[in-house]
């Protein structure tokens, strides 16, 4: 058996170059990456067959199956496998779970069954199976180079420039969720994407002025009142949080009726007292760690 463990990411901003090659396909944007994430474990299935599981629930066609055969296949290996998933931050709010989830079931296939692939390897492959399957375009990229993160030029892991805005250790995320957008409905909108590539664009050019967490994280405000999927109730309670003692920044996730916070620990309390009750509610630390063994 082998486990391995992925941070997610929460995406502030992007913006989405698509193309007919799946190596220059991809976006720039900027977020964080959290200390919650994917847990993946393989084992030996009983029969040939490739069973995965998010969460105790069997899936079909997965991301996690795709990354185990397309591995399997390139290094002629012919074996069953169970592959679980267990997946912390909810599904299709933003988080980057899938790309978390294709690194994780990379990095544990390989390991289990002893073939050689270097990280950014995987990486590429992730980033293939996220582009495929429709889930993402640039947050693998951000996973291999974790924090506060910036991706100034699209493309898979290796082709794809990504920078890092430095931040102290004592930055807290905290985020919630209420629906769910999918990432497939904004890239089959081909008629949306000049305007978001072009409002992108901009905002990594204001941060890039300024590339400290506080710019970054008005610069994001700013996009996601611009881009046309903020609600009224992410927009009511992010201009609340943005008054808060302790508070850096708060702004919507890409893509999800959600919005994430970076804050120092005194902001806290007060914004759960804002928010009030919830279950729906993750307080993670941004992390700087790439996925890793367990």
């Amino acid at each position: 058996m082998t486990s391995v463990f992925s941070p997610s990411g929460l995406s502030g901003f992007f913006a989405p170059y698509i193309t007919s090659d799946i190596s220059k396909t991809g976006s720039i944007g900027g977020g964080v990456t959290i200390d919650k994430g994917v847990t993946v474990t393989v084992e030996d299935s009983m029969d040939e067959d490739i069973h995965t599981y998010i969460n105790n629930m069997e899936i079909k066609n997965s991301i996690a199956e795709y990354m185990a055969l397309k591995l399997m296949n390139e290094a002629n290996v012919t074996t069953g496998l169970i592959i679980k998933q267990e997946i912390t931050p909810p599904i299709g709010y933003g988080y980057g779970t899938s790309a978390a989830s294709a690194l994780a079931t990379g990095l544990a296939v390989t390991r289990y069954l002893n073939i050689n692939k270097t990280l950014y390897d995987i990486g590429r492959l992730a980033h293939e199976a996220e582009v495929l399957f429709r889930t993402g375009l640039g947050t693998v990229q951000g996973l291999l180079n974790p924090g506060i993160v910036l991706v100034r030029e699209p493309g898979e892991p290796g082709r794809a420039f990504v920078d890092n805005i430095l931040y102290d250790e004592d930055i807290f995320v905290v985020t919630v969720w209420y629906s769910s957008i999918k990432t497939s409905e904004i890239i089959d909108k081909k008629m949306n994407l000049e305007y978001i590539r072009y409002l992108g664009k901009k905002t990594l050019e204001k941060i890039l002025k300024d590339p400290s967490p506080r710019n970054m994280m008005i610069k994001c405000w700013e996009f996601a009142q611009k881009i046309g999927f903020l609600t009224p109730r992410i927009k009511n309670i992010v201009n609340v949080l943005w008054a808060v003692d302790g508070v850096i920044g708060a702004t919507q996730n890409m893509l999800g009726e959600a919005f994430f916070t970076l804050t120092y620990k005194e902001g806290i309390e007060e914004i759960k007292t804002i928010l009030g009750e919830k279950e729906n509610i993750i307080v993670s630390k941004v992390t700087d760690k790439k996925p890793y063994f367990l």
